[in-house]
């Protein structure tokens, strides 16, 4: 038996909407059940809250466990984190605050996939981050996902980007997805292999350096995905062409000159511009109390940092400015370092692999050492009113530790991106705290400048999460958590009682 679960999340509160994410899980859907190869298919891409979406796919899960599932096929779109070495997908109520409760868990989504024990697990996941990017080593995210291809029998994971990159779609259709659809309308052949569609999507990101879709399997590539016939390339043909045609008929008709004086209300003078970076600061400055439970319990400091090297894991930034060279008046700095390199130690080596018909072995190798330049640091290329904010919440009690947070915003004549990062204090001896240096991730937003209001808005909003973050350990300490827990749990029974 095969079996499809099928997940598109387009409207969010608290996080931007994704409308493309509704047609991308349609028209993956229109494949599924046009092949006839799935048995059954669970269709989510409406009522999209985790709890809902949770309570499907688990009751999904419970109608086929006593079944032979020889293949699995999950597919996601919409928002995507990685974060403490967890992958997590975004639903409509996902919340920074509440990770746990308002998104889907990779790692709870496989554990479902295996108590089925399906000879092959597909999963396909395209996940925006539509400006707001979660920084964290690519090499650890890569490592997460080889570790975890061991525990199927067989698999594929396709993924839209990797984890340091964002990943694209107009209003229509995500890029992703839409070269996974491409690739079956344009296929002369019947049968379409998993290989076959990994090698059309790596071929149409090959020159994009923005995007750069994620293959991990561990599988022998002769696993066929669909037998498809004429009737579904004209429907996927026309679906496509349907989305674009509709795309078409959004844009004005307007004259060359009419949509570059359009455009240009973008760009800011550096004084007007400079005048939001600065104010920045000043609503940071608005309150020294928390809004809520911190207010008695919390004073607020807000200071300057004039230095980028006084923020904390300042490589990370370093690393995104890298990756997006010129975007923001903000530039990466470097340090040379030494590392060792494994290489063969001469052409023979190569030959002498194909004549045993086998792989390299370790002699093959030597290891040399090559000096490289790794981004370190940050330069900013304009002066600006500060480098970076420190916002800590000094507390007021000897069983509360204190919390910092960390803002540093960087501006072009377009656009701010706003980078945030928040670590809670340990007391040291008697009357001492250290800032921890256990967080992994610096969270960033992007906004146009013309939208001041919603940069403003943003930074409030940090402001809150920051209070709640603040407030974890001691509510942890002292059970609050668990008592929050149970009364939502108390609530949600209450509610299905009334639905009966």
């Amino acid at each position: 038996m095969n079996i499809a679960i099928l997940i598109g999340v387009s409207d969010y509160v608290r996080a931007t909407k994704l409308p493309a994410c509704k047609n991308d899980v349609q028209i993956i859907n229109k494949v599924i059940t046009h092949c006839g190869k799935y048995e059954a298919v669970l269709l989510i891409d409406n009522e999209t809250s985790s709890a809902s979406v949770k309570g499907k796919v688990s009751d999904f899960i419970r109608r086929h466990e006593n079944e032979k599932i020889e293949e699995i096929f999950f597919y996601f779109s919409g928002h995507g984190l990685f974060t403490d070495g967890e992958f997590h997908y975004a639903m409509t109520d996902y919340d920074p605050k509440r990770i746990k409760n308002t998104t889907y868990e990779n790692s709870e989504i496989d554990q479902l996939i295996k108590s089925l024990s399906p000879d092959l697990t597909v999963k396909i996941v395209d996940a925006c981050n539509a400006g707001v990017n979660y920084i964290k080593d690519l090499d650890g995210y890569s490592k997460a996902l080889n570790e975890r291809k061991s525990e199927f029998k067989h698999c594929y994971f396709m993924l839209s980007s990797e984890y340091s990159q964002n990943s694209f779609a107009d209003n229509n259709l995500s890029f992703f997805t839409k070269s996974f659809i491409e690739c079956i309308a344009t296929s002369e052949t019947e049968s379409i292999r998993y290989k076959d569609l990994m090698d059309y999507i790596s071929d149409a990101f090959m020159s994009n350096k923005e995007q750069t879709p994620l293959f991990i399997n561990q599988a022998n590539y002769t696993e066929i995905f669909i037998h498809q016939d004429q009737s579904l390339k004209e429907i996927l043909s026309n679906s496509l062409r349907g989305l674009a045609q509709r795309q078409l008929e959004k844009i004005p008709q307007a004259t060359l000159i009419d949509r570059i004086r359009a455009d240009s209300k973008r760009f800011m003078k550096q004084e007007e511009a400079m005048g939001i970076y600065q104010k920045i600061k000043d609503v940071t400055n608005e309150s020294k109390k928390f809004p809520n439970d911190g207010k008695d319990i919390f004073d607020i400091f807000v200071s300057d940092i004039d230095n980028y090297k006084l923020i904390p894991k300042v490589y990370q930034i370093s690393k995104w400015l890298h990756a997006n060279p010129g975007l923001f008046f903000a530039s990466p700095t470097y340090s040379v370092e030494v590392k060792e390199k494994k290489v063969l130690k001469n052409r023979h080596a190569f030959y002498n692999s194909l004549i045993k018909m086998g792989g390299f072995e370790d002699d093959d190798y030597k290891i040399i050492e090559e000096t490289v330049s790794v981004p370190k640091g940050i330069g900013s290329v304009i002066e600006v009113p500060f480098k970076a904010l420190e916002i800590k919440a000094v507390s007021l009690f000897d069983n509360v530790n204190s919390s910092t947070m960390y803002i540093v915003p960087f501006i072009s004549r377009t656009q701010m991106i706003i980078f945030n990062y928040v670590s809670h204090s340990i007391t040291v001896g008697w009357d001492g705290e250290v800032m921890q240096d256990d967080n992994d991730i610096w969270e960033s937003s992007v906004y146009e400048l013309i939208d001041e209001d919603k940069i403003f808005d943003h930074v409030r909003r940090l402001f809150e999460y920051f209070e709640g973050f603040s407030l974890e350990p001691i509510k942890k300490s002292l059970g609050i958590q668990n008592e929050e827990k149970l009364e939502a749990g108390n609530v949600i029974l209450q509610i299905e009682h009334n639905k009966e």
